[in-house]
C-alpha cells in the first residue's frame, strides 16, 4: 500500500498526519469466532483444592486473522476460577486456541462467574462457569486404642485405624503424627494418599513399644483439609 501527496510551494501547514485505528482491520476478510462449550458446571470440589482444568476451544471461523481484544473470568464469584491460555495477540483464520478454566473454591456454597472473550470488531462472548464448594467430611474407627500390657523393649501387635472419606467430595490428608506425653512409646505406620476419594479408605497402624514401666497415653492426630479438620485417636497401654 503507499499514499502520494503534492503539495505547492508556500503551502501551509507542510506536514502530514495519517492515524490508524490498532483494531481496524489489517487486509479484506471478515472476522467471526465461536467459543465451545456453551457452559460447564465443576459440580462439588473440596474447599481449598483445584478441579481439573476443564477445556474451551476458540475458533476463528472468519477469513481474516481474529484480533484478540481480551480473554477474561468475570462475574460475581470470579476468583474463584483460573482461565489459562496461550492464544496470542490474534488467531489465523480456521485455526483453534484451546483455553483451560479451573474451579478452586475457598468457601462453602455455590459459585457463578463466565468466561468472557471480546474479539474481532469488539465482539463480545460470554460462557457461563458455576461450581459448588464443600466441606471435606471424614471419619476414624476406632475412635481410641486400649493395648493393654505389654513387656518392657517389646513390640504389640498392629492395631488399625480406618481413615474414612464420608463426604461428597475428595479428602485431603494433609499429615499424620503421634503427640502427647509418650509418643515415643507407640509406632505408626500408615497407607494414606495425599487424597481420599468419596468413600475410599485408608489404614493408620499403631503399635505399642513402651520403654518403661507404667501406664503410657498419646494420641494419633489425622489432619485433614478441606474444611474437615483433625480426626484424634487416643491410644494407651501400660508397660510392664
Amino acid at each position: 500500500n503507499s499514499l502520494a501527496t503534492n503539495f505547492a510551494p508556500g503551502d501551509s501547514p507542510d506536514t502530514l498526519d495519517v492515524f490508524r485505528r490498532d483494531n481496524a482491520p489489517t487486509g479484506p476478510g471478515t472476522q467471526s469466532y465461536e467459543v465451545t462449550p456453551e457452559a460447564t458446571a465443576f459440580g462439588d470440589q473440596t474447599l481449598g483444592t483445584s478441579s481439573t482444568p476443564r477445556a474451551f476451544s476458540l475458533r476463528n471461523t472468519g477469513t481474516a486473522p481474529l484480533l484478540i481484544q481480551a480473554l477474561r473470568i468475570d462475574g460475581p464469584n470470579a476468583r474463584k476460577f483460573l482461565l489459562t491460555h496461550v492464544c496470542g495477540a490474534s488467531i489465523p483464520p480456521g485455526v483453534v486456541c484451546d483455553m483451560q478454566v479451573s474451579f478452586r473454591p475457598t468457601w462453602a456454597g455455590q459459585h457463578f462467574a463466565n468466561l468472557k472473550v471480546i474479539a474481532g470488531d469488539e465482539l463480545a462472548t460470554s460462557r457461563a462457569l458455576s461450581g459448588t464448594g464443600v466441606r471435606a467430611q471424614g471419619a476414624v474407627l476406632p475412635t481410641s486404642i486400649a493395648f493393654g500390657q505389654q513387656p518392657v523393649r517389646t513390640t504389640s501387635k498392629a492395631r488399625a485405624v480406618s481413615v474414612t472419606n464420608t463426604g461428597r467430595s475428595v479428602l485431603p490428608i494433609k499429615s499424620i503424627y503421634l503427640s502427647g506425653p509418650d509418643a515415643r512409646q507407640f509406632v505408626r505406620a500408615e497407607n494414606c494418599p495425599s487424597y481420599l476419594d468419596v468413600g475410599a479408605a485408608c489404614t493408620v497402624r499403631v503399635y505399642f513399644k513402651p520403654t518403661s514401666t507404667g501406664s503410657k497415653t498419646a494420641t494419633v492426630t489425622i489432619w485433614t483439609g478441606g474444611g474437615a479438620g483433625p480426626m484424634v485417636v487416643p491410644v494407651a497401654g501400660t508397660g510392664t
